[in-house]
């Protein structure tokens, strides 16, 4: 059976990190995907890990904006 992913980007806007991944892992998913907000510096992305740990879950994907666009977004 294929494996679905929550697409955390959906909730971005709704809560804590900690209770959504709860929320996704109590509906039955064990795979997430991130997005580059997620991941301000490395202490953002270890507590994210730990999360994710505490709620049995897996980043499968992730999604980032290419740096470019960033100083070129004519380019997008």
């Amino acid at each position: 059976m294929t494996a679905l992913s929550y697409q955390l980007y959906s909730s971005r806007n709704f809560g804590p990190i900690d209770a959504t991944l709860a929320m996704v892992a109590e509906a039955g998913y064990r795979h997430v995907e991130g997005f580059g907000g997620l991941y301000p510096d490395a202490a953002a992305a270890t507590a994210l890990r730990a999360a994710m740990d505490a709620s049995d879950l897996q980043a499968s994907t992730a999604a980032f904006m290419p740096a470019s666009s960033l100083t070129a977004p004519e380019h997008l």
